[in-house]
């Protein structure tokens, strides 16, 4: 699967911090950052994005319907990962994804960057050029009915994940992606 080590950096490691709380909202634990007050690791500072992008933006961006964002951290080595999954009750998995990772070493950003954007799309998947960060694209596979948006700014590589693209609809939510994106850029 696409980017796969950004996901397992962001929830499967050791270390990592999430919450979610009863009745299926999510809020980031207590050590986990906010929108007010982000930590730092070597260089790297954390992003809240669920506060940043709370469910009802990416309802309103997207067209989804998500009823809860469930954050996580993580830090190794300096490097620092972000997320939020935002899902819908009774559904298994996410409707959305977004990670950030955040590299302080220079050489190890180009070149983890550099492997993430010179990747090409995939028999089936269209990849288009996006105006975003340093370097941005997005690839649509309609047969997974997923868009992927990977934007490259500075020192740390962003990954939003739509997974319920209606048929036709591609284009629609690279928008509502890009639109998330430009919020998180921001920061």
């Amino acid at each position: 699967m696409r980017h796969l080590w950004i996901v397992m950096a962001l929830f499967a490691c050791k270390g990592g911090k999430d919450e979610t709380r009863a009745g299926g909202s999510a809020a980031p634990a207590p050590t986990a950052p906010t929108a007010a007050t982000a930590s730092s690791s070597g260089g790297c500072t954390h992003v809240a994005i669920c506060t940043l992008i709370p469910v009802a933006d990416a309802n309103a961006k997207l067209g989804l319907k998500v009823t809860a964002a469930k954050p996580g951290s993580h830090d190794d080595g300096g490097r620092t990962a972000d997320g939020c999954e935002y899902t819908r009750p009774g559904v298994v998995g996410r409707d959305l994804n977004i990670a950030r990772i955040c590299i302080p070493d220079a050489d190890e950003a180009k070149m983890t960057i550099d492997a993430a954007v010179n990747e090409p799309a995939k028999q089936g998947q269209k990849r288009s050029d996006l105006k975003l960060g340093d370097k941005a694209f997005a690839i649509a596979d309609p047969s997974l009915h997923r868009v992927d948006v990977t934007i490259a700014a500075g020192n740390a590589l962003y990954l939003l994940e739509d997974v319920q693209v209606e048929a036709g609809q591609d284009a629609a939510a690279i928008t509502g992606l890009t639109a998330l994106a430009e919020t998180l850029l921001k920061k």
